[in-house]
């Protein structure tokens, strides 16, 4: 170890708080130094070599579970910075070092923390999808919301099994709202002259009330829900003009509406739509 490092760890030791936070800053301090500081008692001063650009990615990894929520919202501010520059092949060395320490924060127990990936995250295509399904099914609306709406990881079959066992009643109001729902978002594949060969479940159950609101067609609550033991948004017939569907009995609500908005639809989970 050369008298430098020496010097250092010395002053890393010895110093008060301030100081070592100075030096958990600063750019030239060597990593072993920065590996010492990261386990310092005072949460600025390991979330100063959160700051740190040259703080090393397995220092950075040891903090995903610091015991401070400060000094791991300071981790998911700087992942948060990094994800734009990430790409999807194997070979990215950055995305490879960063997908576990994002993963971990995904799942981390502070919403804040979660909330900053989520935010961060909402418009890449790059970052792992299990992160983005893990943040959708989050239980604050706060953190699930921006990737529900706008994450492009998430297909037709992620939002039907929102909506089929929502793990908040906002989740429902969430998918209701997300970009282009009614239109259909079906593969090539699918696809005849310009025509789905097969029902399109989301274009045919999230669709917009007549007044412009987001909403669930009542006539949508049947056969998932009758497999699970409950009414969910499930058997879809071809309103939207994309494909043959189930034909659904339903009877319209009180004032001759047959439309359910997604806290109602929640509230008569269970009950006949008739």
């Amino acid at each position: 170890m050369s008298g430098t490092v020496e010097n250092m760890l010395r002053l890393a030791r010895e110093s008060d708080a301030a100081t070592r936070a100075m030096l958990a800053r600063n750019a030239t301090t060597p990593h072993e130094v920065l590996a010492f500081l990261a386990k310092d008692e005072e949460p600025r001063v390991r979330a100063s070599v959160i700051a740190n650009s040259r703080a090393p990615f397995s220092v950075l990894q040891g903090l995903t579970e610091d015991e401070n929520a400060s000094v791991r919202e300071a981790l998911a501010r700087r992942v948060a910075d990094m994800l734009p520059s990430l790409t999807s092949s194997s070979h990215d060395r950055l995305a490879n070092i960063v997908q576990p320490i994002l993963m971990r924060l995904a799942a981390d127990a502070a919403e804040q923390v979660r909330f900053i990936i989520a935010d961060a995250a909402k418009h890449l295509s790059t970052v792992p999808r299990d992160a983005v399904l893990r943040l959708a099914m989050d239980t604050e609306i706060r953190v699930a919301e921006p990737v529900i709406r706008l994450s492009p990881l998430l297909n037709e079959e992620d939002l039907l099994a929102l909506v089929a066992s929502p793990p908040v009643t906002a989740t429902l109001h969430a998918v209701a709202r997300r970009t282009g729902i009614g239109k259909c978002q079906c593969q090539d594949s699918r696809r005849q002259h310009g025509r789905c060969a097969e029902p399109c479940p989301l274009q045919s159950g999230m669709v917009p009330k007549p007044d412009g609101a987001a909403g669930v067609d009542a006539r949508y609550l049947d056969t998932l829900g009758q497999r699970r033991g409950r009414y969910t948004l499930a058997a879809f017939d071809a309103a939207s003009g994309c494909g043959p569907g189930a034909a659904v009995s339903h009877s319209p609500m009180r004032g001759g509406s047959s439309w359910l908005t997604a806290t109602q639809f929640t509230r008569r989970r269970g009950q006949p739509t008739g």
